[in-house]
């Protein structure tokens, strides 16, 4: 999201990102809230390095994959 952001302050497009995130960059960034947003859902996705030696990493994203695992994926 950062890196969406970054990009579009630096004039190279627009992005639709959470309410959670209006202030960044907000010299560079006119953020406009969408006029009927209802109740959006956004994907999230975890990254990781294949061969993750920190194990309190290697946990957080077990944790993260056991509560995925009760939702669908569309």
């Amino acid at each position: 999201m950062m890196t969406n952001l970054n990009l579009v302050a630096a004039g190279v497009g627009l992005s639709v990102v959470p309410a959670s995130m209006t202030g960044v960059h907000a010299h560079a960034i006119a953020y406009t809230r969408l006029a009927d947003g209802g109740q959006l859902d956004a994907p999230l996705t975890l990254v990781s390095r294949a061969e993750e030696d920190n194990l309190p990493a290697q946990h957080f994203a077990a944790l993260l994959r056991k509560l995925a695992s009760g939702h669908a994926v569309s």
